[in-house]
């Protein structure tokens, strides 16, 4: 994807395919001033690739790549698949990128980042907010890596559900990326064991999140949930995964899913 001023909407991208070292992402994006929406990125497989071993992520750019908006796209991880985004900076600029309202599945183990922001060179303004991660196969790794090279992060309001262990934290943050704002999202475990580290500013710690069903991936929120009225507005998010204005209520929900009775 490149160019300027292009909307990318209600795709269904699978199985992809690294012919020659090619690698097999779901979405390469370039250009500036482009809107990602509503696509669904399954079943990337390291299995149809045979002979190689690339490299995969939902989405990925090494620039150059600015003025991005990616919102309301499904991300259902093979376990064979590791990387949700993975942002580079290795052509300039690259920056100027919102990542809200989206769903992130993690079928696999181990090592298993939704969104890498800030390798291979300088990456400005990132913007992580009101997206739901869920691992479905026990605690994995952090959901986010920002690497050394980030100038500016914003990562508030995602709800994540078994990201993070004894010794890895929900989010995974190198020595040299400065300008960020972290807290009030929400952090699940199935296991009750508390990911490496300490929570940020408003952080909800260890608390059930309330899906409504997770087992068929039904992300919103059951009325109980402490999930409801616990985030904090952001000019960049007004509208949630299925388009419901923000807040309904009182105050921001976090996570994807804007509570609806």
């Amino acid at each position: 994807m490149n160019g300027t001023g292009n909307l990318i909407v209600s795709n269904d991208i699978s199985h992809t395919r690294s012919v020659s070292g090619s690698d097999a992402d779901g979405i390469r994006f370039f250009g500036s001033g482009n809107v990602v929406r509503k696509n669904y990125i399954h079943d990337i497989m390291a299995s149809d690739s045979p002979g190689q071993s690339p490299h995969m992520d939902a989405f990925q750019t090494w620039g150059p790549a600015t003025n991005y908006i990616f919102e309301q796209n499904l991300i259902d991880k093979h376990p064979s698949q590791q990387q949700g985004f993975t942002i580079e900076g290795l052509a300039q600029p690259v920056g100027d990128i919102v990542i809200r309202n989206n769903v992130f599945i993690t079928r696999g183990t181990g090592y298993q980042p939704n969104v890498n922001a800030g390798d291979m060179g300088i990456v400005t303004n990132v913007t992580i907010a009101n997206n739901t991660m869920v691992a479905t196969n026990g605690a994995v790794e952090y959901a986010i890596w920002l690497f050394p090279s980030l100038r500016g992060a914003i990562v508030k309001n995602n709800a994540m559900y078994d990201h993070g262990n004894s010794g890895s934290p929900y989010i995974r943050i190198d020595g040299g990326a400065t300008g960020l704002d972290i807290g009030f999202n929400s952090i699940s475990k199935s296991n009750g064991v508390a990911p490496k580290g300490s929570p940020f500013a408003g952080d909800l710690w260890l608390v059930n999140p309330l899906f409504v069903n997770s087992a068929i991936g039904d992300f919103r929120l059951l009325p109980a949930s402490l999930l409801i009225d616990r985030g904090i507005a952001l000019p960049q998010v007004f509208d949630d995964y299925n388009g419901v204005a923000r807040p309904k209520g009182l105050i921001h929900e976090i996570g994807a899913f804007e509570y609806q009775p």
